[in-house]
């Protein structure tokens, strides 16, 4: 342990902090703009929009024409797999640290037009920074991304700091490779992650004090997490139900519990309610998918009228696509159309579950907590593929689409948390005794080995000729 700097052999939150944010500046940069991250030209256009002030879709809305040929014209220099051009360093650099012109200004496109602003805060802050410094769009994207990824680590952080128990868990699942990719990337991923670890964290610290009342300053805290979470991106407001976890001891009977616990819930409902319907009504014309026969109103009076039917979707979408869910939770570059070696992700699953079974600490949940647990996933997950069923879905169908494995990492913990000590656990004294260097091992592994393969895939190793012979020529002595 003593490679390891105190701070980072102080707290397995230090040691997140130190891994979260070295591994995920390399992934900002190494990562290519757009092609490296599905949907990110639209999120970067949102984010423009949010720094520009404008939080819904207007014909007004103008951003830098840089930018905008920026998410047009950048992805023309980088290959998807099955076509297209690579990323070549120089031409990135030169592209990087050329000045655009600050005043030649066109009309944004429509984007992301139904979701919030709170998901693009720390963007639109790169983004706007970037604009007073006169750097380049590639600059001011990269500036973006970074500031996404601070804020979201910081997030997780946080969270690891307040969990009582199972900070091993919150640790392995936010040091994902693919958690990484969303933290530095420019969609809203990043915060509803971190914001929904925040929520669980705080959640469990208040209900591990349970002789302790509930204050009115730990209710507001409670608020605002939550309504943030299920603000920042739609569809997850299922988390709120996590309030149950709050024992009863906390409130001076079981009806202020009851007052409280369903009060919380109906706060977030329609607070929900209202911000959903505000971005709905400025969705831009056109602004769904567009896909083949997708109807969103005939889809859902499908399932309400034969809900056993979705029911054998979702379930026949888990069993045929579980290897395309199982890639997408830990890693799948880019627009998911490349995988890393099937060793790599049996390691990885591997590492994980002994990372976490290897931990030694009290779990004081009851089992009615565990199974508030585990009722919240289920509720979220059913509501992920109810989500994807009727709005990107065509009606009827026997299987839904559209779903990925990274929808799942903002409440995958609590699938763990509802196994976590209750049973068998795997323990060895080296393990112990070792762990945080152990980690720290497993991590540069598994990431270096993701960042060679984003390499393979996407970054031109050809040498360039001309540059390398004049380099030669220099070094030479010769003009």
């Amino acid at each position: 342990m003593k490679f390891l700097p105190k701070a980072m052999g102080s707290s397995l939150q230090s040691l997140y902090l130190v891994i979260a944010l070295t591994s995920g500046l390399l992934m900002a940069v190494l990562n290519p703009p757009f092609a490296g991250v599905p949907d990110e030209q639209p999120h970067f256009l949102k984010a423009w929009a949010v720094a520009e002030g404008d939080i819904t879709c207007r014909p007004g809305n103008t951003i830098p024409t840089a930018a905008y040929d920026l998410s047009y014209n950048y992805p023309k220099f980088v290959k998807v797999p099955g076509g297209g051009e690579k990323v070549v360093f120089h031409k990135t650099l030169q592209k990087l640290f050329k000045p655009d012109n600050p005043d030649d200004r066109t009309r944004n496109a429509y984007a992301v037009c139904g979701a919030p602003p709170l998901g693009y805060l720390p963007q639109a802050v790169g983004l706007r920074i970037g604009s007073l410094f006169h750097l380049s769009a590639l600059a001011g994207f990269y500036l973006a991304r970074i500031l996404n990824l601070v804020a979201s680590v910081l997030l997780v952080y946080w969270a690891i700091r307040l969990i009582p128990f199972g900070k091993m868990v919150l640790l392995v699942i936010g040091l994902l490779p693919m958690t990484l990719q969303q933290f530095a990337a420019l969609g809203y991923d990043a915060l509803h992650i971190a914001t929904s670890f925040l929520l669980l964290a705080y959640v469990l610290k208040l209900a591990c004090s349970p002789d302790e009342p509930l204050r009115l300053r730990e209710a507001a805290s409670l608020l605002v997490v939550g309504v943030f979470v299920c603000n920042v991106k739609f569809g997850y407001l299922g988390l709120t139900f996590l309030v149950f976890l709050l024992p009863v001891s906390k409130f001076r009977d079981r009806k202020r519990y009851w007052l409280f616990s369903l009060g919380y819930v109906a706060v977030n409902v329609l607070i929900f309610y209202l911000v959903y319907r505000y971005f709905q009504a400025h969705l831009a014309p056109g602004g769904g998918p567009g896909l083949p026969r997708v109807h969103t109103g005939k889809q859902f009076d499908h399932v309400v009228g034969a809900p056993l039917q979705f029911l054998s979707a979702l379930l026949n979408s888990l069993y045929t696509k579980f290897n395309f869910y199982f890639e997408t939770f830990l890693f799948k570059p880019g627009w998911l159309n490349a995988s890393l070696p099937p060793l790599w992700y049996v390691f990885m699953a591997a590492g994980m579950a002994i990372l976490v079974r290897s931990q030694e600490e009290e779990v004081p949940l009851t089992r009615r907590q565990r199974f508030i647990i585990l009722g919240v996933f289920l509720l979220n997950l059913v509501a992920v593929y109810f989500s994807m069923y009727i709005a990107w879905t065509p009606v009827g169908a026997r299987r839904i689409e559209g779903v990925q494995g990274r929808y799942l990492l903002s409440f995958f913990p609590l699938l763990v948390l509802f196994f976590y000590k209750a049973g068998f656990t795997f323990r060895h004294e080296y393990l112990s005794r070792n762990i945080r260097a152990i980690l720290t091992v497993f991590y540069i592994a598994m990431i270096g080995w993701a960042f060679l393969s984003l390499y393979e895939i996407y970054y031109d190793k050809e040498p360039d000729v001309p540059l390398v012979v004049k380099m030669a020529e220099k070094l030479s002595g010769h003009r």
